[in-house]
């Protein structure tokens, strides 16, 4: 169950209703089509911030997410209607490399297929 509730500077009461989430699994490949073994995922949903200028927001990061040997990974919880980003963890401050996007429609499993991360320079 989850949900996400923007909150206003104003607003003085606020009513959480929860809502069965989606799942999204999906295998990785690196750059030269293998899998890609233990490698951290970046993925998060966009929110709204009047602390950060950028008018789309910030990106709000999620638990965290490994792939498995064989280059499998579960992104749990997904809230219907939300759009995740999805990205490999870079090393240090580095470019996150875009995977792509994902926006259950409705509850239940999502399988994203096979994502393969693109060599340096085209995503």
């Amino acid at each position: 169950m989850g949900t996400a509730l923007e909150i206003g500077p104003d607003d003085v009461e606020v009513a959480l209703t929860l809502t069965p989430t989606a799942t999204a699994t999906g295998r990785l490949l690196d750059e030269k089509g293998e899998p890609a073994r233990r490698t951290r995922l970046r993925w998060g949903r966009r929110a709204p911030s009047s602390s950060v200028p950028d008018p789309a927001g910030a990106v709000v990061f999620e638990p965290r997410a490994v792939t498995d040997d064989d280059g499998r990974f579960t992104l749990p919880a997904l809230i219907v209607g939300q759009k995740y980003e999805i990205g490999v963890r870079p090393e240090a401050d580095a470019h996150v490399p875009s995977l792509g996007f994902v926006r259950p429609e409705r509850p239940g499993p999502i399988d994203l297929g096979t994502l393969r991360v693109q060599p340096e320079g085209r995503e």
